[in-house]
C-alpha cells in the first residue's frame, strides 16, 4: 500500500513539472467577426496575448504571443472548400501585409523544442506566395519556407524542432516572397511543444530507485 501510494505521488509530481506529452496550441489570425471558438487563441490585429491556452484550455505553460510589424489589415474568403485539420473559421480569414509582420513567442520552455505549422489562403488570380522565416530560434533545417497562398485549400508548411533562444523566445517573420508576390498572409498557426526525451528516462530511473528503496525497507 505504501509503495503504491508513494509511486502515485511521485508520478503526479513528475507529470505536473515535467510533462512527457506534447502540448498543442492553436492560433487563428483574421477578422474580429470570424473568430474560432473553443480553445483557440484569436489574433485580429497587431496585439499581444498573455498566457495563451492549449487545446485543452489550459494556460499553465505561460506562453506569450506578440504580433506586430507592418500589419496591413484583415479580410476573409468564403468560396473555397478547405482540407486542412483546422476549422473553416480559422482557414477562411487572414491577416495580410505588404511589408513584414512579426510573430514572437516568449516565455517558452528551454527544455522543449517547438513545431510551428502554418496555413494561409487567399482567393485570387495573382501570385501571393508568402515567405515565412524563423528570425529568432535555431533549427537544423532551413530557417525559411514559402507557401503559395493563392486559392490554397490545404497546403501547410511546418518548421520542426525549433529551439528557443537563450531568452526563451522564437520569432517568425511573414512577408511577400518577392516583388511579384506583393502580399504576405497568415491564417492559422499550430504550435506543438515537444518535451526532451531524457525527461522520460529520468522519470523511469527515479521511479525505479524509489521502488527498490521501499522494497528493501519492507524486507528489513
Amino acid at each position: 500500500m505504501k509503495i503504491s501510494l508513494c509511486m502515485s505521488l511521485l508520478t503526479c509530481a513528475f507529470f505536473q513539472t515535467c510533462p512527457l506529452w506534447a502540448s498543442v496550441y492553436y492560433v487563428d489570425f483574421g477578422r474580429s467577426n470570424i473568430t474560432t471558438p473553443g480553445n483557440w487563441n484569436n489574433v485580429t490585429s497587431a496585439t499581444s496575448l498573455t498566457d495563451i491556452v492549449d487545446e485543452n484550455g489550459v494556460n499553465t505553460a505561460g506562453i506569450d504571443l506578440a504580433f506586430g510589424g507592418n500589419v496591413g489589415g484583415s479580410n476573409n474568403d468564403s468560396s473555397l472548400t478547405y482540407t486542412t485539420d483546422f476549422p473553416d473559421t480559422a482557414n477562411r480569414d487572414f491577416i495580410y501585409t505588404t511589408g513584414t509582420m512579426t510573430l514572437t513567442l516568449s516565455d517558452l520552455n528551454p527544455s522543449q523544442t517547438y513545431s510551428l505549422k502554418l496555413f494561409a489562403s487567399r482567393v485570387t488570380g495573382d501570385n501571393r506566395t508568402t515567405l515565412f522565416t524563423i528570425t529568432n530560434g535555431t533549427l537544423n533545417a532551413s530557417s525559411n519556407q514559402s507557401l503559395f497562398v493563392s486559392n490554397n485549400t490545404g497546403t501547410t508548411i511546418t518548421f520542426t524542432d525549433v529551439v528557443p533562444t537563450a531568452g526563451n523566445q522564437i520569432s517568425l517573420s511573414i512577408a511577400p516572397q518577392d516583388a511579384a508576390s506583393n502580399w504576405g498572409y497568415i491564417s492559422a498557426l499550430e504550435i506543438t511543444a515537444i518535451p526532451e526525451p531524457r525527461s522520460f528516462l529520468l522519470f523511469i530511473a527515479g521511479a525505479g530507485f524509489v521502488l527498490i528503496h521501499l522494497k528493501r525497507k519492507r524486507c528489513a
